[in-house]
Parts: C-alpha cells; structure tokens; sequence
C-alpha cells in the first residue's frame, strides 16, 4: 500500500525519540511516551497507537507493594520510569540507571535490585518470558495517562503513512477516546 522499506537499527533509548529531527532514522518506535518535552525535538509524532501505566518487573516470589519497599530501583535514565521514580520513590532507596530492560531484569533476577520501572506493555511482556518476573502497579492516581507514539522525520507523507496505518489497525486509542465525547 505504502511500499515503505523497513530497516531494523538499534540504539540506546536514552533520547531515542531525537533521532529523526537529527536525521539518524526515519521513524523511533520503542514505546515512547509523548512528553511536552519531547514535543519539542523537532520531530514530528504519529497518533498515539497505545496506553501504559507505570509498572515495575518484581520478583516473582517477592511480596513488595509498592515504592515505600523498594530498597533498590533500577531505571533507564530519561525514560518516563526514571521520572516516575524520582516523584514517587522514598529517600533511602537507591535509583539504579541501566542500558535496557534486559540487563535490569538479569541485575533483578540476582538480586541486585528490588524492582525494574518501566511501562505496563513492556513489563507484562518480559513477565511473560519468564515465570520468575511478576509485575506491579505503581500508577498513581494523580498520574496523568501515557499516550504512546511514534517520533518520526519531519516529512509530512512519512507522518502521513504511519497514522493512516495507526488507523487502519484500528490502533488510534485517540479515536475511541473521542466518541465518547
């Protein structure tokens, strides 16, 4: 339909949604929540496809209940996780900064922290794959939702391609959300 080649490259998801207002890639798709902040990159942004609320990957046998547990966080730094933390997290625990959620879940998984912050899709994806990992809740009610999307080169026929695709999936939750308005 769109005759569009898709080239997989991986980067780092600390500033990952500045790669297309740099000319780097064409699109950053990693579960990027739009930020204000982000908004100002120079990128454009797609129609939201998805929802998350702030979770972390605990162990499976472990009993925490939420921030006031934790003696150790880990987080990707400059991830919505990482600012999550820092509002929520008590005074003496330790926020950990890792590369990937993978090396939070193998310092987890060690015990070398008590809990991996990250979004509901990822961590219930990674719990999952191993029946080690459960996932917490930690949204709190005076969080605002997460609106997930798409940082992309600032081509309108680009921008143009990947929302008609969002809505031809049926993906655009923005959609939903205004018919009951």
């Amino acid at each position: 339909m769109h005759k569009l080649e898709l080239a997989i490259t991986i980067f780092p998801f600390m500033g990952i949604w500045d790669l297309p207002a740099r000319d780097v890639v064409d699109v950053a798709a990693s579960g990027i929540s739009l930020t204000s902040a982000r908004r100002t990159t120079g990128s454009y942004w797609s129609l939201p496809y998805g929802r998350v609320s702030r979770s972390a990957l605990i162990r499976a046998d472990d009993s925490l209940k939420g921030y006031g547990d934790f003696k150790s966080f880990s987080v990707i730094g400059e991830s919505i996780a990482h600012s999550h933390a820092v509002r929520h997290l008590h005074g003496k625990a330790t926020l950990n900064f890792i590369p990937s959620i993978e090396h939070g879940v193998e310092s987890l998984l060690r015990g070398k922290t008590d809990a991996v912050g990250t979004g509901s899709v990822s961590a219930i994806h990674q719990a999952s794959r191993d029946e080690r990992l459960k996932v917490l809740d930690l949204q709190a009610d005076e969080d605002e939702p997460e609106l997930i999307s798409f940082s992309l080169r600032r081509e309108k026929a680009l921008r143009d391609s990947i929302n008609d695709f969002i809505i031809l999936r049926g993906e655009n939750i923005l959609i939903d959300d205004q018919k009951d308005r």
